[in-house]
């Protein structure tokens, strides 16, 4: 089990089953082997069986629990962890998982209560891992109920208890964005890479950091290497094509702009910034048709640049 060979080790847990007057370790041990395997019915049928043999199984009910919310069943898996905590106050991973399940039922204030809970006896807790995600999960709750300082704060005890805790480098470095506090989210999408080089998201808030501060050129890279592993993002040639723009690169702007539109035509924002870089070479004509494309999406800074420009042209095309 430990060497992660979970066809060896249920072999020997059945066995083990069958020969010993007491198996009540070998039916958790090879409950967690099935869940281990993503065969949650099974692994549910040994835990129910060690339940059935001794009530107060902490651990039985915790991973019944996590294999119940493995089959989407949210109403048994909560009955099961609400069970393993009234035996145990301190079972960290149940509280854990209660919490993660609250969070994607998007209960987000029951997250939050079972969270802090757990954040008053931090102490009580053996393994700091639980609480690490359990800051994580309660940071992000945070920023599901609009509170970014909250979250800020959780995520920075997530980070205390664990330095390479990436995604909570990254969501701290989302917040610090939003919050235009582009140096200190640098830092953070920084972070968040050097510990997971292939967490390919922080690359993208990485490019839209770096166009902030007007580090075009590091842009650009960071959208290439979004953009090697997500060639379907829009988002990402739009934004690679607005730094391109920055850096005088029209040509390459206006490929990775209609790239953008011919992934999500009703992308308005892509249309405008087609039409900013059409201005900037003279090409009035089709900056007002590609601004003209962003007004019918809805983009409505578009309105003013084509009031300015474009009804002073005479023959102003209509179309897009």
């Amino acid at each position: 089990f430990e060497e992660k060979n979970n066809a060896k080790a249920l072999k020997c847990f059945t066995k083990a089953i069958k020969l010993s007057d007491n198996p009540e370790a070998a039916y958790l041990a090879r409950g967690m082997t099935y869940q281990r395997q993503r065969r949650p019915e099974k692994a549910i049928a040994d835990f129910t069986q060690l339940i059935e043999q001794e009530q107060q199984q902490v651990a039985a009910y915790t991973y019944r629990g996590m294999s119940h919310m493995d089959l989407n069943n949210p109403n048994k898996a909560l009955t099961d962890l609400n069970q393993a905590i009234r035996l145990d106050s301190t079972a960290g991973q149940a509280c854990f998982n209660k919490g993660y399940l609250l969070f994607n039922l998007q209960d987000y204030e029951g997250a939050l209560t079972t969270f802090r809970k757990m954040f008053r006896r931090k102490s009580a807790f053996q393994q700091k891992q639980h609480l690490e995600n359990a800051y994580h999960f309660a940071g992000r709750a945070y920023i599901e109920r609009g509170k970014p300082e909250q979250a800020l704060e959780a995520f920075n005890e997530s980070l205390a208890l664990n330095s390479r805790a990436y995604r909570s480098h990254y969501y701290q470095g989302v917040l610090l964005h939003q919050q235009e506090r582009f140096e200190q989210a640098l830092k953070a999408f920084d972070s968040a890479i050097a510990v997971k080089p292939d967490y390919w998201q922080a690359y993208l808030k990485r490019g839209y950091t770096y166009g902030q501060l007007n580090q075009y050129e590091a842009s650009v890279k960071d959208f290439d290497r979004y953009l090697s592993k997500e060639p379907g993002s829009s988002k990402a040639y739009r934004m690679r094509g607005l730094a391109h723009a920055k850096l005088d690169q029209y040509q390459a702007a206006l490929d990775d702009l209609k790239k953008a539109i011919d992934l999500n035509a009703e992308d308005g924002q892509a249309y405008f910034f087609k039409g900013s870089v059409h201005y900037e070479q003279n090409e009035l004509q089709r900056a007002c048709r590609a601004w003209q494309g962003a007004i019918n999406r809805g983009y409505k800074q578009a309105m003013r640049y084509f009031t300015k420009v474009c009804r002073k042209q005479p023959s102003q095309p209509q179309s897009e």
